[in-house]
């Protein structure tokens, strides 16, 4: 649901197309099978160990594209939970010691992965970016707790930074402190919403 959220939003509203950047286990279900094969898809498998292939398909995605189409891509490539963000945080601290202060001011969503959304964003450069928060969507783990009707009465919250190509850094240390100044405003909005009770202890966030 929460992968398809941006198309059924934005897309629908704005008659626009989107590129997806999205993990390969999500071929498993049926409707982004398929849709992936109606629409250009890189279905990313991540730890390849081959990411210049990679780099080089999520680069052809950006050719050619036209004013009514959008890229999407999922940055944290999984869903927050304490124990994969304390994680991550540790292998951030070993593997990039010099934004690990960065990654440690984050509490209700996971860093960024660097490699596929660094790439994008300078492979389309004088494109706007805008990031896509929302909350609500928590604690459905399996198919079953959808269908047992647990979504029912549920509220999602939705937010959108717009921002700029003339405000998107070129360098690529600023662009990194820029990506992780975005992800914190997406990390104090969740805040908020937890405190004002618009999301149950435990939820959990995508961006």
């Amino acid at each position: 649901i929460d992968n398809m959220l941006t198309d059924v939003i934005v897309g629908g509203a704005h008659r626009l197309g989107f590129r997806f950047v999205i993990k390969r286990e999500l071929q498993i279900l049926p409707t982004i099978d398929i849709g992936g094969r109606w629409v250009p898809t890189l279905f990313v498998r991540r730890a390849s160990g081959d990411t210049a292939a990679e780099l080089e398909r999520m680069r052809a995605l950006t050719v050619n594209l036209p004013a009514d189409e959008g890229l999407l891509i999922y940055p944290e490539g999984t869903r927050w939970t304490t124990e994969k963000l304390a994680r991550a945080k540790e292998i951030i601290a070993q593997r990039q010691p010099e934004i690990a202060p960065l990654a440690d001011r984050l509490r209700y969503v996971l860093p960024p992965r660097l490699g596929g959304t660094l790439a994008l964003l300078e492979f389309s450069r004088g494109a706007d970016v805008v990031i896509f928060g929302h909350v609500g969507l928590d604690g459905f783990e399996y198919i079953s707790d959808i269908w047992s009707g647990g979504l029912v009465g549920t509220t999602v919250r939705l937010k959108f930074w717009r921002f700029a190509a003339s405000d998107v850094p070129s360098d690529r240390d600023e662009l990194i402190a820029w990506l992780y100044e975005r992800w914190q405003e997406l990390d104090e909005w969740i805040s908020e919403m937890r405190s004002a009770g618009a999301v149950a202890p435990g939820a959990k966030a995508a961006a």
